[in-house]
C-alpha cells in the first residue's frame, strides 16, 4: 500500500513552497476526507491533485506513516491557530480531539508541522476568510512566542 510520505513526494508537497495555501488544502483535504468538513477544502484539493496527474479516487489509498496520527474514532473537533510545530494539538489528540483546521505563518514551523502531522497548515490567518474555517468544538491558539523567536530580538534592538 502507498504511503504518505511516497504520495507526498509524488504530488510535491513541500511547506517552503506552499503557494496560495494549495498544498494545505491538499493536505487538510486527505485528513478530512469522509468528514463533513472536506468541503471547505475538496475544490482547491482536486484541482492541485488532477494537475500532477493524481487520480483522485486513488489517492485514498495510503498509509499515514506520519508520527502522530489523528485519533480514529475522535471525541470533538478542534482548529490549531498560531500552530507552531503542533504541541498544543498533540495534546489535544491524545483526549481524542481531531484536528480540522490549522494555521501557522512561519515558514519553518510549518515543515515541523508537516513533518509531524502530515498536514501543511494554513498560512497567515489574517487574510483567511472566516468563511474558510470549518465548524469545530475547540478553538487552538498558540501563546506569543517574541520571547523566543527572531521577531523577538529584533523587535527588543528596535526599541
Amino acid at each position: 500500500m502507498l504511503r504518505y510520505s511516497e504520495l507526498k513526494d509524488k504530488i510535491k508537497i513541500d511547506p517552503l513552497r506552499d503557494i496560495e495555501n494549495e498544498q494545505a488544502y491538499v493536505t487538510h483535504y486527505f485528513h478530512n476526507f469522509g468528514d463533513s468538513v472536506v468541503k471547505y477544502f475538496e475544490e482547491p484539493a482536486i484541482s492541485y491533485l488532477t494537475r500532477h496527474s493524481v487520480n483522485v479516487q486513488a489517492k485514498l489509498n495510503f498509509k499515514w506513516d506520519i508520527p502522530f496520527p489523528a485519533p480514529e474514532n475522535p471525541k470533538f473537533k478542534f482548529i490549531d491557530l498560531f500552530a507552531g510545530i503542533g504541541g498544543i494539538r498533540l495534546a489535544y489528540q491524545k483526549v481524542g480531539g481531531k484536528c480540522v483546521f490549522s494555521s501557522e505563518y512561519n515558514k519553518f514551523a510549518k515543515v515541523t508541522y508537516e513533518a509531524n502531522f502530515g498536514e501543511v497548515p494554513f498560512d497567515d490567518i489574517t487574510v483567511i476568510s472566516e468563511n474558510s474555517i470549518p465548524e469545530h468544538d475547540v478553538l487552538l491558539a498558540g501563546f506569543p512566542c517574541q520571547s523566543f523567536s527572531i521577531l523577538g530580538i529584533s523587535n527588543f534592538n528596535s526599541v
